[in-house]
Formats: structure tokens, sequence, C-alpha cells
């Protein structure tokens, strides 16, 4: 069967380029396998769908592994085809051609659509998560925020007990204050328990030494220990690393020995030349 196929292939740009072979076969086969002849693309394409033969002088089409395919509008798995006739197989159109001089056939194939993978198409149609309705990222965000400011910050406000004889403006901060704090002062500094603000310069942050030292309260206080090995020691150490607060009205440095034990158990390690012995156990 002296075959012409002219295969018609659409470009990025929108241009078509159109590619002649002649071809002298007994069968044209039709398929997905690369080695077919009349190669469609496309997983529900079989590697061999179709086949077309000559019969009699004229050319029949008929299914080989794959499913049925049409000629024009008819679904069928077999028929007999003549110039004018389309044979539609996956998203490739098989168009039937007058044939020229000895030609036996002629095809011309075109892959006319091209639909986005499946997985695509499903999530077109889905939609999944909090993309709509009452749970949208804007609302669900903003309704949370409202219930963190209720729940954290008015309702302890509110509960709190008022005290008589305070402003509006003081009584709001004590009862903000108290709602955050993290537990009583110690007994050293129940004068200034009311006051945040004379050890926390700045919110929401730790202590610094400055607010401690260069302050009125405890501005004459010397160093832990009086060498430059020692001052070195505690250069990256807190005050509030070892002086504790906001942990009821105990002395400051009501905590067990073991602070106290890694290091004066090896002083020697720190300081080389210090005259104070070891010290294993505070009691």
């Amino acid at each position: 069967m002296r075959v012409r196929l002219v295969h018609i292939t659409t470009r990025r740009s929108g241009n078509k380029a159109v590619r002649e072979e002649h071809l002298d076969v007994e069968v044209l086969p039709a398929g997905r396998a690369s080695d077919n002849p009349v190669f469609i693309p496309g997983l529900t394409v079989a590697l061999r769908h179709a086949a077309f033969h000559l019969r009699n002088g004229q050319v029949w089409v008929e299914t080989v592994d794959g499913d049925d395919f049409r000629i024009n509008h008819h679904v069928t798995d077999a028929g007999q085809v003549t110039p004018g006739d389309t044979v539609y197989i996956g998203n490739s159109e098989l168009r039937v051609l007058e044939c020229e001089d000895d030609e036996d056939f002629a095809l011309e194939i075109e892959e006319v659509e091209r639909k986005a993978p499946a997985a695509d198409e499903l999530a077109k149609r889905t939609r999944l998560g909090i993309k709509g309705g009452w749970f949208r990222e804007s609302p669900l965000s903003w309704s949370s925020f409202v219930v963190v400011l209720a729940l954290f910050a008015v309702v302890p406000w509110l509960v709190s007990h008022d005290e008589s004889g305070e402003s509006a403006s003081v009584g709001i901060a004590r009862r903000l204050a108290a709602s955050w704090s993290s537990g009583p002062l110690s007994a050293h500094h129940a004068p200034i328990s009311a006051d945040c603000s004379a050890c926390h310069a700045r919110g929401f942050e730790p202590v610094a030494d400055t607010s401690c030292l260069e302050a009125a309260c405890h501005a004459d206080i010397g160093s832990h220990g009086d060498t430059a090995n020692v001052a070195h020691t505690f250069a990256d150490t807190r005050c509030a690393d070892c002086h504790l607060e906001h942990n009821g009205e105990l002395a400051l440095a009501a905590f067990g020995d073991d602070l106290c034990i890694g290091c004066h158990q090896n002083l020697a390690s720190i300081d080389p030349d210090t005259d104070l012995l070891d010290a294993g156990d505070f009691a």
C-alpha cells in the first residue's frame, strides 16, 4: 500500500508546520508508540490503537489494542474510509485526502486539542482548605485576633477587682499589669510592684542590667568577683539569671545551691589567682 502522510504540527507561535512523507507498507498502524508511522500522543491512546488496511482497492481502519474510535461522528471499532472522512483517536484528527498519482491512500494527521492534565482539570473544579466561605484567610485572621485580644487583655482587665480612689488610667494600667504578670514580686521589690517600667524599660523584653545597676536602687553594688577573670566569666550573664524575680514573696536568691556550686566547686578553673577555697555544699 503506497501511502502519503501529511503531518501538521502547531508551534508555540500559533503557526503550523507541514511535513510530508511517503511510505510503502502492508499495514499502516496508528497509536501512542513512537515507532508508529501515525503517531498519536495521549495517555488515552493505546500503543497500537488502530491500523489501516487496503482490501480490494478500499481502505479500512480497525481497532488493534485500543478502545473504539470515531469515523466522522460514529463510534466504531472498524470501518471503511474514503476521501473526506475523518478518524478521531485521542486528541488527533486523521483526515483522509484525495490520492495523487499512483497513491493508494493519503492521510493528514493533526492534533487539534491539547487538554490539561487530569489533575489540573480536577483542581479547577475543586475548592479545598480555607479558600472560601466563612473560613477565608482574612476573616479568620481578624476573628482570631479579636478572640486573643478578648481572652488575654479585655477579660482579665474586666474580672480584676477595682480599688477605690484610683484614677481610671491608673486602674487600667494596674489591671493590665496584673493580668500579664507571671507572678508576684519578691518582698524586696514590693514597693515598686505597681510600676513595671521601674525594671522593664521596654515591654516584652527581659530586664537589662542597666535597669538595676544604673538606677538609684543598685548603683553602688559591686561585681560578683573582684578580678578581671571573674568579670570576664560573667560578661554574658544577666543579673536576672541568678537574681530571680516574679517567684513570690521570697528573697531574690532563695534557690538551691546547685547554681552556686557549678562555679565554686572548682574556682581555679575560673580564676587561677583566687584566694577563695572551693565549696561543694553551702548548707
